[in-house]
């Protein structure tokens, strides 16, 4: 069977990202590289949580580690190890210009409606609106991860304030 690859940073697993990979599959065997990047407000799952995100919502793809690069080789090469391919699977139009340029074929259809900033921002405000875009096996794990990272202060915290007027940012 031919493969197709995916690459993102899925923070979290949501209902698009499940619908985007099933309509990958129709291109081949799915393989997702998962972004290693440092946890943050934008970034809170570590990559570990979402390839089990992953794997809950489509068992049967494969995923790999990616690290993320500004070489051009050093891009191609991972997806090549990882992927086993160049054919590449997106729904983001940067991404499809992106990996035109580097001579992968590229599969490209429009986003879904979801977002995975809307549930990060459903997550922080305490509502439950974020489950219903989201796989039910997946609640445990974003809600877990959340509690751990999206409760850490933010940007207008009362110390980052106390530090940007001693720096000459008065607010």
């Amino acid at each position: 069977m031919p493969r197709v690859a995916m690459l993102g940073r899925f923070q979290p697993v949501h209902l698009g990202h499940e619908n985007a990979i099933r309509r990958a599959q129709q291109y081949g065997d799915v393989f997702i590289g998962i972004y290693r990047v440092p946890q943050s407000f934008y970034n809170p799952y570590r990559p570990e949580d979402v390839e089990e995100m992953l794997h809950n919502a489509v068992p049967e793809i494969t995923t790999f580690f990616f690290n993320p690069t500004y070489s051009p080789l050093s891009f191609i090469d991972q997806m090549e190890k990882g992927a086993g391919t160049r054919k590449f699977y997106t729904r983001s139009l940067r991404s499809a210009m992106l990996m035109d340029f580097l001579g992968f074929e590229v599969a490209y259809e429009a986003r879904d409606k979801f977002r995975a900033f809307d549930i990060r921002e459903s997550l922080m405000s305490g509502t439950n609106d974020w489950k219903s875009f989201v796989n039910p096996k997946n609640l445990e794990i974003i809600e877990t991860a959340s509690n751990r990272q999206l409760a850490k202060p933010r940007i207008f915290s009362f110390g980052l304030m106390q530090d940007l007027y001693k720096h000459g940012f008065g607010l």
